[in-house]
């Protein structure tokens, strides 16, 4: 579903850099994958999410638009961890 990495202690991203690099990894919708099958008419695939602090926020982003997100049991507690972290950084306690 999703992956990020941590920018070096020398270089936090700022937002249009986060946006920009998080869109020039995202697939090209002929790329798209369904790993756990379709699961329904409206289920448009697999997508990429980027989890980062920016301005004390905790900021989420898309690889597009979307209406829904279905998460495996265990996509859906890596995504709890990945935000408890963020909100611990972006609390100043990490």
């Amino acid at each position: 579903m999703s992956h990020c990495s941590e920018p070096s202690e020398n270089r936090r991203l700022n937002e249009a850099d986060f946006l920009r690099l998080f869109r020039e990894q995202c697939p090209k919708p002929e790329q798209r994958e369904f790993p756990a099958g379709r699961l329904d008419a409206t289920d448009d695939g697999a997508f990429k999410m980027g989890v980062t602090v920016i301005k004390v926020k905790i900021v989420m982003a898309f690889d597009r638009p979307m209406d829904w997100v279905g998460l495996t049991p265990v996509e859906a507690s890596d995504l709890a961890d990945t935000l408890n972290a963020r909100a611990l950084e972006a609390r100043g306690i990490t």
